[in-house]
Order: C-alpha cells, then sequence, then structure tokens
C-alpha cells in the first residue's frame, strides 16, 4: 500500500504493510513525486519482499479489526477489575 502520511492512512500503514509518502511541509510537487517513487518502488520489489508487505497487510488489518478491538477493551476492564480488588 502506497499512502500519504495524513490522518488515516498514515496512522494505520507502517513499514510491515507498505509505504507512507511524507506531507508535513511539502508542496504539491513534493508529493505527487513521493507518490510516484513509492508506486516505482513497490512496482519494482522483488517477489519475496511484496509477499512479506502483503503478509503484513494482513496481520495489520487483524490488528486493527473491530474483534481485536473489543478484546483490547474487555482485557482492560479485567485488569481494572483486577487491580480495584487488590486495591481494596
Amino acid at each position: 500500500m502506497v499512502c500519504l502520511g495524513i490522518g488515516g492512512p498514515g496512522t494505520v500503514v507502517n513499514a510491515s504493510c507498505g509505504f507512507i509518502v511524507p506531507t508535513a511541509d511539502a508542496d504539491e510537487d513534493q508529493v505527487v513525486t513521493g507518490i510516484a517513487n513509492a508506486m516505482i518502488t513497490v512496482a519494482a520489489l522483488p517477489a519475496a519482499e511484496w509477499m512479506r508487505l502483503s503478509m503484513g497487510a494482513i496481520a495489520r488489518a487483524n490488528e486493527l479489526s473491530w474483534a481485536r478491538l473489543t478484546e483490547d477493551i474487555a482485557s482492560c476492564h479485567k485488569l481494572e477489575r483486577s487491580n480495584a480488588a487488590i486495591i481494596q
């Protein structure tokens, strides 16, 4: 995946699954050039690297799934209840 380093996608994508094109302090031409260069890089990747990024994208999507989020929240609540019981 190639995305801009702005908001949503820029917080989801990491080196395990894609390329982020920086936008801070960049003008339009620099951003367009960055996107083009990232796309050229992706197109030239060896198959093994392409597969690593593909698997990384699946793993990253699983990390950010609603099921994972609810598991994390439930774990926090369990920990909070445990800590409260210890304090009492």
